[in-house]
């Protein structure tokens, strides 16, 4: 009779972490179903941030220049290249962000 109900706890434990497993899974399904919304959601707002870091970059904001510098050495943007993004990070130097000056000067894109 032990046995038997050893047996039975040990089954009502398994089935309990089934659940507990199930639940978690379709908890995770859910948190992956809205990480694709959000990223659907990333691309449409990256595209319209560039767009505005290249006006902005433009008209002389350093700290759109070098978030520009930035997308473009991670190739965020279209027709990226490390030209490009090392052009952007100059004139951000060059506007005064110290930051985007010692990584230059130091020559290691991770220091951006």
């Amino acid at each position: 009779m032990k046995n038997i109900q050893q047996k039975l706890k040990q089954q009502e434990e398994i089935k309990q972490q089934v659940e507990d497993a199930l639940k978690k899974l379709n908890s995770e399904n859910l948190n992956l179903n809205n990480n694709i919304k959000l990223l659907s959601q990333c691309t449409e707002e990256s595209e319209q941030a560039q767009k505005w870091f290249m006006l902005s970059a433009e008209q002389g904001n350093t700290y759109a220049q070098y978030n520009l510098g930035w997308l473009m050495q991670k190739g965020e943007v279209e027709n990226a290249s490390p030209y490009a993004a090392r052009y952007y990070f100059e004139l951000a130097c060059k506007g005064g962000l110290e930051k985007v000056c010692f990584a230059l000067e130091n020559q290691s894109p991770s220091n951006f």
